[in-house]
């Protein structure tokens, strides 16, 4: 059974569930890589090195692209709420530097520039600005 690799669940308890499953057809499953197919479940043997390494990699390269998503960098959008949105110039630790729409230079400070998660950016609270 040759499955891709966004038909593998995310979640450890996830994969078990749907294993469970595919496993009472008494096949061996295949992961379809990006060359090649890698087992990953081998029936009466269990899981594979190979198939299982895969899905490592794969969710590591995802939650280093989440961790990258969430770090403000030189370029970065910032809702200035109450006066606009703003680019960011220089970002570090300590604080950010933005300059809005009408040339307007602030220095934030880091702490106070949150991601928002249901609008999918980044604000800052316009009482501060």
């Amino acid at each position: 059974m040759f499955l891709p690799p966004d038909a593998i669940p995310f979640t450890l308890a996830e994969i078990d569930d749907r294993l469970k499953t595919l496993i009472a057809f008494g096949a061996n499953i295949f992961i379809v890589g990006d060359h090649e197919s890698l087992c990953f479940w081998k029936n009466g043997a269990g899981f594979e090195t190979a198939g299982l390494d895969y899905v490592i990699k794969v969710r590591k390269e995802y939650y280093v692209r989440r961790q990258w998503e969430r770090i403000l960098k030189k370029g970065d959008r910032v809702a200035v709420l109450g006066r606009g949105i703003a680019v960011v110039e220089q970002a570090n630790d300590k604080e950010a530097v933005v300059v809005l729409w009408n040339r307007l230079v602030l220095r934030i400070p880091r702490q106070d520039i949150v991601l928002n998660q249901q609008n999918r950016r980044w604000e800052y609270a316009a009482n501060n600005a």
